[in-house]
This record gives C-alpha cells, structure tokens and sequence, in this order.
C-alpha cells in the first residue's frame, strides 16, 4: 500500500520508519521469488487542488489558508470558519463533509494534509528499495506487478486500495474486480504506508468485504508505520485485526512462513513425480530440452509414455 518516496524521510509528508519498513518489505519480495505469485502496489494519486489540502479552501476573509494538519469539521464550514475557495463547490462540501463525519463519526473529520504524491513528480514514484526489489520479482518470474492509482478525484479522500471514504463516482466505489482478484489468493500479505490510515482503511475495507477465513491475511507489524501523530490509531487497527483473527507477523515471521510453504509446495511436487513413475512402471528421469526439465520415462523415449 502506497510505498511511495513522499512517504519517506525526505518526502512532503514523511514517516521517520518507512525507509526501515521499506527495506524489510524489499528483502521479503527479494527472497521469496519464488512464492510470492502477484505483487499489487496501490498509488496515492493526487493532482492540484485537492479537497484535502489547504489550497482548496480559506478562512472567513479570505486572507488564510488552512496549514496542514488542520481538521475542518462539517460545523465549521457551515459557520464560516473555513469555505472553499471555489464557492460553487459549497454544496458538495457540505455533502461530503457530513458524509465523512456519518461514516467515522467522532473518530475522523476532514484533514488538511501537506501536498503529497502529486502526479508526474517525484514523490508519486515508488520508493527504490521496493521498485528495485520489484522489478526483480518480474524478471525472474516473467511477470507484471499490478498498479492501482487512487486519489485522482478532488473531491473525495482515498485511503482505501478498494474505495474512497464518501465515494462520488463510479471510480471511487467499491472494487468489486480488485476485491475478487484478491479472493483468490491462499494468502493475501500487506504492507506499506501508513499504518495509521491508508494500510489501515484497506485492510477494514478488505474485512468487511472477505469471504474468506480473515487468518489468510497477514498485516506486516514492522512493514508499515503511522503517520506521526496517529500512533494510538494504528495500534487501535493492530489490535482490531488480531481480535478479528487477521495474522499479525513481523516481516521475519512471514519469512518463515513463505519459505515453509516453499518447502511444501516442493514436497508436493515431489509427490506428484512419485505418482507419475508409479502410473508409468518404471523410473522417472529428466532430461534437458531448450533449457528446461521435462520428465522422461526409464527408456528416456518420451516426456511420460
């Protein structure tokens, strides 16, 4: 989720741990090439103008801007505290506001953030640690990561991988496709930034929407950190998913456990190579063709005969 350089020390709203939590997650795709079978990375997509930063909206007299970090309330708009620049979009602010406050209630209101991952600059890519050890995940597995852009529209918050928080168009609801690709997994590993908020509201969209036993999820406990200042909410969501059975792993936890299921998989295809010369009578050999192993039968004539 979001693993991007304006998350990072150094970025327009940087996490002081994501650089660490970036490493572990690069290190985990790095030696599990094998097992790993997809990699989804969703992308905070923002473009100018943004109903959450503080050029969207000023005070009263029009002579401020709200500074990053400020909470505008559905109240304070409707008092005059803070109005949108543009005052043809006072009607859907008030809309989404109210929304957003009739979803989180008292525990989220809209916040003004710093500009961040703004579209065709710098801290919208993928940090390097994650895009290297990606990109090496595609080579040696001739695949393609998936990317999912969110946050495009100026009028909604995104958080979520699935879904905005007041969705307001057909792009901003709920990701039925994404949801089932997911679905398919056995497992389902997440990561990335930030604890606090978008990891957080992707995995509760996820588990109000799983079919699945919540435990084939895995949140990475030291693969994501919390926005500073929001620390008792990203410990709050911890504790939400090991209540709801989701497995909460350090990223050397889930190593152990992916490279078990390595050893697994080889044993079942170890199993099914002993059933194969069972079926023929005789022993299985390989031989090499065009770079590859194909199994022969004792004759060495043909693949199986």
């Amino acid at each position: 989720i979001d693993p991007q350089v304006d998350f990072h020390p150094g970025g327009s709203l940087a996490i002081p741990t994501a650089n660490d939590d970036a490493g572990r997650l690069a290190d985990l795709i790095r030696q599990n090439q094998n097992v790993i079978d997809d990699i989804h990375i969703s992308l905070d997509s923002h473009n100018k103008g943004h109903i959450a930063t503080g050029v969207f909206w000023t005070n009263a007299d029009e002579t401020k801007q709200p500074d990053p970090f400020t909470i505008i309330p559905c109240a304070d708009i409707k008092s005059g505290i803070w109005k949108p620049v543009n005052p043809e979009h006072m009607e859907a602010v008030l809309d989404y506001t109210q929304k957003l406050e009739s979803v989180r209630g008292d525990e989220y209101k809209l916040i003004i953030w710093p500009e961040h991952c703004i579209i065709g600059t710098g801290g919208h890519e993928v940090v390097p640690p994650v895009k290297t050890a990606c990109a090496e995940w595609e080579r040696e597995r001739e695949k393609k990561v998936n990317y999912h852009m969110k946050g495009m529209n100026n009028m909604t918050e995104m958080y979520s991988i699935l879904k905005a928080e007041v969705p307001v168009d057909k792009a901003t609801e709920l990701n039925t496709a994404l949801l089932d690709t997911f679905s398919q997994y056995d497992m389902l590993i997440v990561g990335g930034q930030a604890m606090s908020h978008c990891v957080r509201y992707s995995v509760t969209d996820l588990l109000r929407n799983w079919k699945k036993d919540n435990a084939t999820m895995i949140l990475l406990s030291d693969g994501a950190s919390a926005v500073p200042g929001f620390e008792s909410s990203a410990q709050d969501f911890i504790k939400e998913c090991k209540d709801k059975r989701v497995r909460v792993l350090t990223v050397s936890e889930c190593n152990t456990l992916l490279k078990e299921k390595e050893k697994e998989s080889e044993r079942e295809r170890e199993r099914e190579r002993e059933k194969k010369r069972e079926e023929a009578g005789g022993e299985v050999g390989t031989v090499e063709k065009q770079g590859e192993k194909e199994e022969t039968c004792e004759k060495g004539c043909c693949a199986i005969c």
